[in-house]
């Protein structure tokens, strides 16, 4: 089933904030075409003859050569300054008027956890252990004790119980949503938009590693919310990176609550036409 476009009233709104977040991590989009373009050198050949081989008349001839192709380097260095004024401008314009919106939210930057901090430890119930041992004899302390723990409180997953990860799987973290949200495997593919022979091959095979898209659809498919959905594509490898402003749309999206697959593209495309580098003839 294709869902209706996103209205422009909305459209406006979600690029706005999605712009704003992507500003709030240090990437500025005007600061990006405010980048005056790289100087260019050019290497001279030793067949050139040199000034003293030249006659009068060659000397003014290239002098008039350079003279007037410095001029054409200033015109279109003029002509590309006042392109980036007007997109600027627009891309502004377009901001002010997008904060306007029902659908316009303002997010904080989301601070993610250095997995060797204690804030994360502690998030994890994984108490650190002071001792004169090496640190992989700690960890595999940690974690054998963790796992020990979690067997005889029954909250391990199944399907880990005879595996050798030392943590869930995708497939396995797939399975475990699914049956924590009450999904069955055809609302999860079809909401997902992925082949029903795709999604049988992640659940049988416990170690498949799907690809960054596969793994975000699902994520949207799933209902996640951003501290799940960050927790499930790392465990096929993946992260929302805060310098791509598609991660960026769809961080934005989970954390307002959209879970529709289709407004990433959209709102992709509309934030592309704001700085596209073709003229805005």
């Amino acid at each position: 089933m294709v869902s209706p476009k996103l209205s422009k009233e909305k459209l406006e709104g979600l690029v706005a904030g999605c712009l704003d977040l992507y500003e709030s991590y240090g990437f500025n989009l005007l600061k990006v075409l405010e980048t005056p373009p790289a100087d260019v050198h050019f290497s001279i050949s030793s067949d050139t003859p040199s000034d003293e081989e030249l006659s009068e008349e060659e000397k003014k001839e290239i002098e008039k050569q350079k003279e007037a192709e410095r001029k054409e380097e200033e015109l279109r260095q003029k002509k590309e300054s006042e392109k980036n004024k007007k997109r600027r401008e627009k891309i502004s314009e377009y901001r002010r008027k997008g904060r306007e919106k029902d659908s316009y939210k303002a997010l904080k930057p989301l601070k993610l956890l250095d997995p060797t901090s204690y804030e994360y430890l502690k998030r994890n119930n994984i108490r650190r252990i002071c001792s004169g041992k090496s640190f992989l004899e700690k960890m595999f302390r940690i974690i054998r004790e963790k796992v020990k723990q979690k067997q005889s409180e029954n909250k391990l997953f199944p399907a880990l119980k005879h595996s050798f990860f030392l943590a869930p799987t995708f497939s396995e973290m797939l399975v475990e949503y699914m049956r924590e949200k009450n999904m069955e495997s055809k609302d999860v593919y079809e909401a997902a938009n992925i082949d029903r022979r795709l999604f049988s091959k992640i659940l049988s095979d416990t170690y498949y590693q799907p690809s960054k898209e596969v793994a975000i659809y699902l994520c949207f498919a799933l209902r996640l919310n951003i501290d799940e959905a960050v927790d499930f594509l790392a465990t096929a490898g993946y992260s929302l990176s805060k310098s791509i402003i598609s991660d960026i749309v769809v961080e934005y999206l989970i954390r307002t609550g959209i879970y529709n697959i289709e407004d990433i593209q959209e709102v992709v495309d509309e934030i592309r036409k704001l700085v596209k580098l073709e003229s805005d003839d």
